[in-house]
């Protein structure tokens, strides 16, 4: 792929998490307190992406590096815990809590070995890809009337970027994992199609405290 495509990937991919975050600003009830939660990651991730950009033109290398490792963590926290409120499972709930132990602990790990953080991202992505095709499944048998709740929308979501994403999580640190890494974006890109998608069709099927059927009690 030429240069001109992968910077275009590359920008798009930034710029369509403002997507779902927008709409869902728009049509999330203040009282829905997990969907505020998953735009507040959004946030962060958009501010965080962002400051890449502004590191390209203005290095300082040290100081993003920083903040790249303080989003891992914020990352592998906010998977953990929002697919353990989406679950009623109490198994998922307890492979969930056991999962962001282990993840955290390899993320501690990579702060002193860097070469661990390819295991760190590999491991995220396959863990949270599992955790999230279960809730699915869960989800899809306890499935009650034609809609599906926006909670669906935004595990599918997390399904597929990290299913999709992983292999290439896997070689974050290598040259190869550079020249592909437009992959990642693009799928990216899908994701937040997906989380649009999402609140955009759900926009009218959630009450102020409940979304799905569900609410934060179930945590």
């Amino acid at each position: 792929m030429n240069n001109e495509a992968v910077y275009f990937i590359n920008v798009f991919s930034t710029l369509s998490t403002a997507t779902p975050l927008g709409i869902g600003l728009l049509v999330v009830k203040n009282e829905a307190s997990a969907l505020r939660y998953f735009l507040a990651f959004l946030a962060v991730g958009l501010t965080v992406d962002l400051l890449g950009w502004y590191n390209a033109h203005y290095p300082n290398n040290d100081f993003y590096g920083v903040i790249r490792k303080l989003y891992w963590l914020i990352d592998l926290t906010f998977y953990a815990w929002f697919l353990r409120w989406a679950t009623k499972v109490k198994v998922v709930k307890v492979i969930c809590q056991w999962v962001f132990l282990g993840l955290l602990l390899l993320w501690f790990a990579h702060l002193f070995e860097y070469s661990l953080l390819n295991t760190f991202r590999l491991s995220l992505g396959v863990a949270y890809s599992f955790i999230a095709g279960f809730v699915l499944l869960e989800m899809i048998e306890n499935k009650r009337g034609d809609g599906l709740p926006l909670v669906f929308w935004l595990v599918f979501g997390i399904f597929f970027y990290h299913f999709s994403t992983f292999f290439v999580m896997g070689m974050i640190t290598t040259s190869t994992g550079n020249k592909i890494w437009w992959l990642h974006n693009a799928v990216n890109i899908t994701t937040n199609i997906i989380y649009a998608l999402g609140f955009w069709v759900c926009r009218d099927e959630f009450a102020a405290a409940k979304v799905g059927g569900q609410n934060l009690s179930n945590t």
